[in-house]
């Protein structure tokens, strides 16, 4: 209710020449809109990243395999020397996956940063009924349970709401909007592979024979190109959604241009026509009752709150 009041004291006179009523456009976007295109970046080239990091790791896991069982089999090793092949498979197991998970790391906060604005610019873009707020959205990933069908809800109505925007249908219509299948099979996937590696952490603390490791490392062999995949399509929903509220906002932002070229009868001079040249007279923005020419993507500062 504060906010609502600082933000109509802030504004600008509504009834002035030229600005329609709470629809003014911030460079190509509508008011209040928060540009994706940034984030998606950073994303796309930290996925590809780590995607190929993951890749990697997976020939590391299978050197490392193969090296294991030479070991078991009385053969010599790469290096000639068991201790020396030891140091050199761990310094390379230590080259990889720290750097990985500090990048890993950064995505996570790229992504909930991503997440949380992808979901505010819904009410933005005229989306209603949303169950899931923008700060629950990203918060789900980090309650313990829930976190294995909650974020998915929230990517799912993010998904939906914003390919509805896309397509000018506002509202709550988005709710029967259709779910694409690589979605279903991320989300299948990521659940699947957070659970493995908690189980692969959870043997390695607990290994004591160079059997217990090896059997570890068929896990890892296995789990890192499955992380892969994961990031893949992690990435294909990070593009769609972007490009989906990218292209809405755009669309957005051309329909309040063309209203307000539509509904100005002034000369440009800010005088009506008709008047004399001495007169200068402001007009309201709506004469006639034109403000139901509104676009219902910009909702006023006194519409219900769009989650339900």
């Amino acid at each position: 209710m504060i906010y609502s009041l600082v933000s109509v004291m802030s504004q600008s006179n509504p009834y002035q020449v030229n600005v329609p009523l709470d629809t003014r456009v911030e460079g190509h976007h509508p008011q209040g809109y928060n540009p994706l295109r940034g984030l998606e970046r950073f994303l796309t080239v930290g996925l590809k990243i780590y995607i190929g990091m993951a890749l990697v790791l997976t020939v590391a896991h299978i050197m490392y395999q193969i090296v294991g069982s030479r070991i078991l089999d009385g053969q010599t090793t790469f290096t000639g020397s068991l201790e020396d092949e030891e140091l050199l498979q761990d310094s390379i197991q230590a080259l990889l996956a720290i750097p990985t998970m500090l990048l890993y790391w950064g995505l996570i906060i790229a992504s909930i940063r991503w997440i949380m604005r992808a979901q505010k610019n819904l009410p933005v873009l005229g989306a209603r009924g949303m169950t899931i707020t923008p700060g629950w959205a990203a918060g789900w990933f980090f309650i313990p349970i829930a976190n294995y069908w909650k974020p998915y809800e929230a990517m799912k109505q993010l998904w939906q709401a914003s390919a509805t925007a896309k397509a000018g249908s506002p509202g709550s219509t988005w709710k029967t909007a259709p779910v694409p299948p690589f979605m279903v099979g991320w989300w299948t996937l990521w659940v699947i592979t957070n659970i493995a590696a908690s189980i692969s952490f959870r043997l390695g603390m607990r290994a004591n024979t160079f059997e217990d490791y090896l059997f570890i490392g068929y896990l890892d062999v296995i789990l890192a190109p499955l992380e892969a995949f994961v990031g893949l399509q992690y990435l294909k929903i990070i593009k769609g959604i972007t490009n989906n509220q990218e292209a809405a906002s755009a669309s957005a932002a051309d329909r309040t241009s063309s209203f307000d070229t539509s509904t100005s009868p002034d000369d440009g001079q800010g005088s009506i026509k008709g008047t004399g040249p001495e007169e200068s007279v402001p007009e309201s923005r709506f004469p006639s009752g034109d403000s139901s020419r509104l676009d219902s993507r910009f909702p006023s500062q006194t519409d219900s709150d769009p989650y339900a």
